[in-house]
């Protein structure tokens, strides 16, 4: 169990290698790769969030936003307003999103998914990204998707195999945090799940891609690979987000909050994953509360996560820690 978090975490520090690169729209006239415009209202107020932390949507011109749905950890937040612009145009970061023949959200509708086993998963959404920054290696291909648990068992610790056509992607899947269950005690490394008729997500990386080869593919096949080991579980007592704002810094738009504690733990990371206005998860960014020091009980830690360039009307944010013994 510990060799499959340890290889977990040596991909998440290699994967998030560059910020993801895309524009925000000036919100003046059609959406993005459409006659229709973009959704979003103008200069609209943020509805408050009802069991989760994710922004409401935008309404138009002196409309109040709705209400934010519940994100992983299902904790309450401010919503946000709806996208800029007087036209009310929300700025998107690639090219229009519509559902596959299997109902799965993404702007390569024309990319067959194949997931293995079949009837443990679904996709609710994938973006792929390639992203031409001047490596010698080659573009940066970035994919995130929202993986669903179909089956009636937990599933903890993925090592997934993904392939985008030929090429091999290295990817890692994020959830929310549960402890094993040992012999006398719980362990004290949080272990990220997906509980049945839960999502996580799946976030991969992979040099060399370049936006021709997505334009050309035409199938992607993804086995989660979450361990067999039998091992019970229990859902650790994941900090609460409060007082969550999408803020501006530096040109770049980050996540700040507040986070309360349960329990005491250390070597805490935030990540978040920005969704932009077409509903697809575009981007993550990170923050380390505390400087991975040591949270206690009952105590409460403000947080500010690193900034992206494109514009996000909704986030899923996931955490991983150590616990004190």
């Amino acid at each position: 169990m510990h060799l499959r978090l340890a290889a977990t975490n040596v991909l998440l520090s290699i994967g998030v290698l560059t910020q993801l690169a895309c524009s925000s729209g000036d919100g003046m006239g059609d959406g993005t790769g459409g006659d229709e415009p973009g959704t979003g209202g103008g200069n609209a107020t943020g509805g408050s969030a009802s069991g989760g932390s994710s922004p409401g949507t935008g309404g138009q011109d002196g409309e109040t936003g709705g209400s934010g749905g519940g994100d992983v950890l299902g904790s309450g937040g401010a919503g946000t307003g709806g996208g800029s612009g007087p036209d009310g145009v929300a700025d998107t970061c690639g090219p229009p999103a519509s559902m596959n023949a299997d109902g799965t959200l993404t702007p390569y509708p024309n990319i067959a998914v194949s997931l293995i086993p079949a009837e443990d998963y679904s996709l609710v959404s994938f973006n792929l990204i390639s992203i031409e920054d001047g490596d010698e290696r080659g573009p940066l291909l970035k994919i995130y998707a929202e993986l669903k648990n179909e089956s009636a068992d937990l599933k903890c610790l993925f090592l997934p195999t993904v392939y985008l056509g030929f090429s091999e992607v290295v990817a890692v899947v994020d959830g929310e945090q549960y402890y094993a269950q040992l012999s006398t005690s719980l362990s004290s490394i949080s272990d990220a799940c997906i509980a049945p008729g839960e999502t996580g997500i799946m976030f991969g990386a992979e040099r060399g891609i370049s936006q021709a080869d997505l334009d050309s593919a035409t199938s992607l096949e993804i086995t989660p690979d979450p361990s067999t080991i039998a091992t019970d579980y229990v859902a650790a007592a994941a900090p609460v987000l409060s007082d969550a704002q999408v803020v501006l810094v530096d040109g770049l738009y980050a996540l700040s909050g507040t986070l309360t504690y349960f329990e005491d733990i250390y070597n805490q990371a935030v990540t978040v994953y920005t969704r932009d206005a077409r509903g697809l998860l575009v981007d993550d960014i990170t923050a380390y509360p505390g400087d991975l020091g040591t949270h206690l009980t009952g105590t409460t830690s403000e947080f500010e996560t690193d900034g992206t360039t494109c514009e996000f009307v909704d986030y899923v944010l996931t955490q991983d820690w150590l616990r004190e013994d």
